[in-house]
C-alpha cells in the first residue's frame, strides 16, 4: 500500500458522504415543498371551517331566538283557551237546550 492511498481512501469517502449529504439535502427540499402545499389546503380547511361555525353559531342565535318568540305566541294561546274555557264553564248547557229545542204541545186523542 503506497502512503497515499489511505488519503485517496479518506478523500473517496468524504466524497461519498458529501454526494449523500446534497442527496438528501435535495430529498428533503422537495419534501418541504410538498409539506408546504399540504399545510396551506389544511390552513384553508380550517378558514372554511371557522366561517362555517361562525354561520352555524348565527344559525343557533336566530333559532333561538325563534323559540323564545314561539313560546311567547304558545303562552299567549293558552291564555285565549283558558279564558273561553272558563267562559263556557259559565253557562248553563240544560238551560241552553231548554232555549234551543221549541216546548212540545202534549198530543189530544
Amino acid at each position: 500500500m503506497t502512503p497515499k492511498t489511505p488519503q485517496m481512501i479518506a478523500v473517496l469517502g468524504a466524497l461519498a458522504v458529501g454526494f449523500l449529504f446534497v442527496k438528501l439535502m435535495f430529498d428533503m427540499t422537495g419534501a418541504m415543498d410538498e409539506m408546504t402545499g399540504h399545510v396551506g389546503a389544511i390552513s384553508k380547511d380550517v378558514a372554511e371551517m371557522r366561517a362555517s361555525m361562525q354561520q352555524m353559531t348565527g344559525n343557533m342565535i336566530r333559532m333561538s331566538d325563534s323559540v323564545e318568540r314561539m313560546e311567547v305566541s304558545m303562552r299567549g294561546m293558552g291564555r285565549a283557551f283558558q279564558q273561553g274555557s272558563d267562559q263556557l264553564q259559565q253557562w248553563n248547557p240544560g238551560e241552553m237546550m231548554k232555549q234551543m229545542v221549541p216546548a212540545q204541545q202534549p198530543r189530544t186523542r
